[in-house]
């Protein structure tokens, strides 16, 4: 009788052991013993790794571009057409001329990275673009040229400030060859001819007068080629355009006249250096600064005499009318006179 309660008491010991070699599929833990095989027990539990079907990773690939696609969608449909000149990666200075550009969708690839609209919520980004626009009026008004220091750190405005010159240059590009006569090609223009043309137009700042109004009189600053850069420029319907702001609905700022003046100035000054406008050809940014410097004495001059300073203040406050107003202006040409220096003004 004692042995056989001995073999039962045996045989109850070894069928325990059995029991705790058996993963618990109920959610007690179990406490296995030396001979548990973990990882047999897990694969019985949740199945062998395997790769994922060539079918699932195409799904989830499609998924994935679709919806990339759709947020890009919904940032571009927020933007204008200045919001797209923000875009191109552009970083020469104001004063160079063409180069190439890369257009990049706001948002598109870059919503992961702070310094970029796209990343905000759309009343973070309204705010974001009045602030560009209040820096673009700082710009035009009181610092055409600042120096990356003195602008706001790592908030892209600096970077704006580079697009908003940009955008002003490329507007000064396409209205120049045609409005000045400079394009190749048109009027047996060549490479010689666009050369001497172009230099003519820099003595005594031709590119910025106007034909002689009804009393014969010179019309300075009234080209129509500075009246359509200055509409293109501040008075566009983008959600930054300075046309919001009350120093610009009723006169264009004597400062922003500089400012196109300046970029004309430039430009005109390649086309009489090479014939036409590449990438390669700049002017430094210390030869736009004496430029401005310049067109500023001129506008002096002219703003102090008796007879043409009221009418250039009447003419501002007609341009700022007409870009208040959808419609623009007509295009002119004139000639220039070999006689004179660049840094003279016509008050007859």
């Amino acid at each position: 009788m004692h042995q056989n309660d001995h073999t039962t008491s045996r045989k109850g010991k070894d069928w325990h052991n059995n029991v705790a070699q058996v993963p618990n599929r109920s959610n007690t833990p179990v406490v296995p013993n030396i001979n548990y095989d973990v990882l047999q027990a897990h694969h019985k539990k949740n199945c062998q790794p395997c790769s994922p079907s060539p079918a699932y990773l195409n799904s989830i690939q499609s998924c994935h571009s679709k919806t990339k696609h759709a947020r890009a969608s919904n940032s571009l449909s927020s933007d204008d057409s200045d919001d797209q000149q923000d875009n191109l990666e552009d970083f020469d200075d104001i004063d160079t001329g063409r180069h190439h550009r890369t257009k990049k969708a706001k948002g598109a690839a870059t919503n992961c990275d702070a310094a970029n609209v796209g990343f905000y919520p759309p009343l973070w980004q309204k705010l974001l673009d009045h602030m560009k626009a209040n820096f673009r009026l700082h710009l035009t008004i009181s610092a055409p040229f600042p120096d990356k220091e003195e602008s706001i750190g790592n908030t892209g405005v600096f970077n704006d400030a580079v697009t908003f010159h940009s955008k002003i240059k490329q507007i000064v590009l396409t209205v120049i060859p045609m409005a000045y006569e400079l394009a190749l090609g048109i009027n047996g223009n060549t490479i010689d001819s666009v050369k001497l043309k172009a230099t003519a137009l820099l003595k005594k700042a031709m590119y910025l007068l106007g034909y002689p109004d009804a009393e014969g009189h010179a019309s300075n600053f009234a080209n129509d080629a500075v009246c359509i850069i200055c509409h293109r420029s501040f008075y566009d319907n983008s959600s930054k355009s300075l046309k919001q702001f009350a120093k610009f609905q009723k006169t264009i700022p004597p400062s922003a006249l500089f400012l196109v003046g300046t970029i004309i100035r430039n430009v005109i000054y390649i086309y009489s250096k090479y014939g036409q406008v590449t990438d390669a050809k700049q002017t430094p940014i210390e030869d736009s600064e004496t430029s401005y410097d310049h067109i500023l004495t001129l506008f002096d001059h002219t703003n102090k005499d008796k007879y043409h300073g009221p009418k250039l203040c009447q003419m501002l406050k007609a341009w700022a009318l007409e870009g208040m107003n959808p419609h623009g202006a007509g295009l002119g040409t004139n000639e220039g006179d070999d006689s004179c220096s660049e840094w003279d003004i016509d008050l007859d």
